[in-house]
């Protein structure tokens, strides 16, 4: 069996605006990148179709700094946000696995 220990997600209700085929790249307080933004951080499907592409069997979803910045600024538990956004993703993607 094949696992990812480091497979980036964050929910789309966490990403202020809509990226689309862009990435944005997120600069901390010293001006150093440290985030990129782009859609297939919340594409769960992508994420599925990745994986059988690399013949990855599971992953362990991780999300970096987004959980911290959205719980600071707009008020959502962004650690809550994260945990029904990955566990309703799974059930929907579940059955092709």
């Amino acid at each position: 069996m094949i696992v990812d220990f480091q497979h980036h997600f964050t929910p789309r209700e966490l990403i202020k605006e809509d990226p689309g085929n862009r990435r944005v790249l997120v600069y901390d307080e010293n001006g150093a990148p440290s985030y990129t933004i782009h859609s297939l951080l919340y594409n769960l499907d992508e994420h599925v179709a990745m994986m059988d592409a690399a013949g990855i069997d599971a992953a362990f979803l991780t999300t970096a700094r987004a959980v911290e910045w959205y719980s600071d600024e707009s008020g959502t538990d962004g650690a809550a946000a994260v945990a029904s956004a990955a566990a309703c993703g799974a059930c929907s993607t579940a059955a092709r696995r």
